[in-house]
């Protein structure tokens, strides 16, 4: 769904993780403009809530969840069925920068909480929707990634550590669908925001995509 003229959407469901700041939510301001009916979640209650406000769309539901966790994810995936009746695309959005410090600094929970955050939080939205698209022979996974997952940055460790290793998630899931005996139906790519207006009036993301 890149350049100026991304295809519509109409009758898709998607689940946008994240979807209480700024990416998720200029997603789902696109993905209903598009036609698409969106499940947004997030483990920030209020911030959830205010995204849903924004966006006022009978097309739009919410689920407060930890994107980490695996039976709080799960449920969302049920919730999804429940309201809508299906899934076709997952965006694996929610994400943390963490605290900036150098590498020798950071202190085992900092670093931790950032790869939970980052990279258990993108695998458990891969493994969810994949099973569901294998099931239902279609789908779209997007894993948001960050120009910090080509190259490092002073006081980045944890968050390029964890960026570097969406760029690892996604590309071998594409092996894995690429060299599978039978077609998998869901396919995989990665979306890297160059400039995103976190508190602006618009809302929207600038980002570019390519497949790994």
């Amino acid at each position: 769904m890149t350049g100026n003229n991304p295809q519509r959407l109409d009758d898709k469901v998607a689940i946008i993780t994240g979807a209480g700041g700024g990416i998720g939510g200029a997603t789902a301001r696109l993905f209903l403009d598009l036609g698409a009916s969106v499940m947004l979640t997030d483990r920030d209650a209020p911030k959830l809530d205010e995204a849903a406000h924004r966006l006022s769309s009978d097309r739009c539901t919410t689920a407060v969840a930890d994107s980490s966790d695996d039976a709080a994810m799960a449920g969302v995936v049920d919730s999804t069925l429940d309201r809508f009746g299906k899934l076709d695309i997952m965006v694996a959005n929610a994400g943390t920068e963490g605290v900036l410090k150098p590498v020798d600094q950071l202190s085992h929970d900092e670093f931790e909480q950032v790869l939970r955050v980052n990279v258990l939080g993108v695998w458990v939205a891969i493994k969810l929707a994949a099973r569901h698209m294998k099931s239902s022979g279609s789908g779209a996974i997007v894993a948001l990634s960050s120009v910090a997952g080509a190259v490092g940055f002073p006081g980045m460790a944890a968050y390029s550590a964890s960026k570097h290793a969406v760029f690892g998630l996604v590309k071998t899931r594409w092996k894995c669908r690429s060299s599978a005996r039978r077609a998998e139906p869901a396919a995989v790519d990665w979306a890297s925001p160059r400039s995103v207006r976190r508190r602006s009036g618009s809302g929207r993301a600038s980002c570019g995509s390519a497949s790994p």
